[in-house]
């Protein structure tokens, strides 16, 4: 194993080597094998040609100079030694067979890298089918807000928090009273729930995933077991009035908390655009009818709720795909190209009806 320990900003301490046996981590590899290289990856190169170049910007933005908080810095700079050989690498060998192996130690940052990100996307997804969720139905909710409600959501944590409480309480309450209507007594409700930040396009649109049992679960009568219970899908009816409740109680929450903060300093970079697109915002535009645009999907007031995607007991391999879904990298390295002349290029993965299938932007706006 050889580490590059990191001494000061910008500086790094000559390499600790630890082998069982000298030389062992320089010695020339077997013939064949091909490394992950990471620095030839499109995402890669945007973020080291234009990381520097947005931090500047990000100083310039603020009155003392701080740019972006620390940890948003730091979330770049340790995807850009992700997996690069000269910032410390592991050297396995198979004791049976000889083939050996030199892996590039991990950033495991939670929000860029897409190795890391893949990795935590399939570990969480198999965890939760093979331990955590029993074997049920299940039906995926999904509330999305309007765009001046999710700069407030992005900037605000404990108002995300609270978004996220009353979207899962809402579901939660629809199915314990279907569960009541059909004579269950003390129903249990089982769910997971997934908050996303970004949309197909890379823009700032957090929304929230809630994954719940199509029933409840209900105690037999020996106190010993759990018995689960499937109930009817919910109507539309029952859609549009969870999606009122919810976006009625969740404007009244954001209304208290530009309150409390109108007249707050902003004082980093992070929240210099969005502090200026959400207070500007701030009053919601006119009220509108409910309506359904397609089967158990509502909108009202820019709020939508969808709840028709469903997988049966049986499709563990359906529930693995979904909650890989809901927990996949925001940037997908697949669609993304470098042109000649530098310029990045996005094939979105829908396109609204007259609307453009690709996004170009330079590397500094890709950051």
């Amino acid at each position: 194993l050889v580490q590059g320990l990191p001494m000061a900003r910008g500086q790094a301490a000559p390499p600790v080597h630890f082998e069982r046996y000298p030389g062992a981590a320089s010695a020339p590899l077997a013939a064949g094998y091909a490394r992950r290289e990471p620095e030839k990856t499109v995402l890669y190169g945007a973020v080291t040609e234009g990381l520097e170049t947005f931090l500047a910007e990000a100083r310039e933005r603020t009155e003392h100079g701080w740019g972006v908080p620390r940890f948003v810095e730091e979330e770049f700079r340790k995807y850009t030694r992700c997996g690069i050989l000269q910032h410390g690498f592991a050297r396995a060998r198979c004791p049976d067979c000889g083939f050996e192996r030199m892996v590039g130690l991990s950033c495991k940052v939670r929000t860029v890298c897409p190795s890391c990100l893949t990795r935590r996307m399939h570990d969480t997804a198999t965890r939760l089918v093979g331990r955590v969720l029993p074997p049920a139905p299940y039906r995926q909710w999904v509330i999305s807000f309007p765009k001046w409600i999710r700069f407030r959501l992005a900037c605000d944590a404990k108002l995300a928090t609270k978004a996220r409480q009353l979207f899962v309480r809402a579901v939660f309450a629809l199915v314990r009273r279907n569960a009541r209507r059909a004579g269950l007594a003390r129903p249990l409700v089982c769910a997971a729930a997934f908050e996303q930040r970004f949309g197909s396009s890379l823009a700032l649109n957090v929304h929230y995933h809630v994954v719940v049992a199509d029933g409840v679960f209900v105690v037999d009568g020996t106190g010993d077991a759990l018995v689960f219970h499937a109930l009817p899908p919910p109507t539309d009816a029952e859609v549009v009035a969870l999606t009122q409740r919810v976006a009625t109680k969740l404007l009244a929450v954001v209304q208290a908390a530009h309150q409390d903060d109108e007249d707050a300093p902003d004082d980093d970079g992070l929240n210099a655009d969005r502090h200026v697109a959400a207070v500007g915002r701030i009053r919601p535009p006119p009220a509108d009818q409910p309506h359904i645009a397609k089967k158990r999907c509502a909108f009202w007031n820019g709020f939508s709720v969808h709840g028709d995607v469903r997988i049966h007991a049986n499709d563990r391999l359906g529930l693995y795909r979904l909650l890989a879904y809901v927990t996949r990298p925001p940037c997908p390295e697949e669609r993304l190209t470098r042109l000649p002349d530098g310029t990045i290029e996005l094939r979105l993965k829908r396109t609204a009806p007259g609307g453009p299938a690709t996004i170009f932007m330079q590397p500094v706006e890709l950051v």
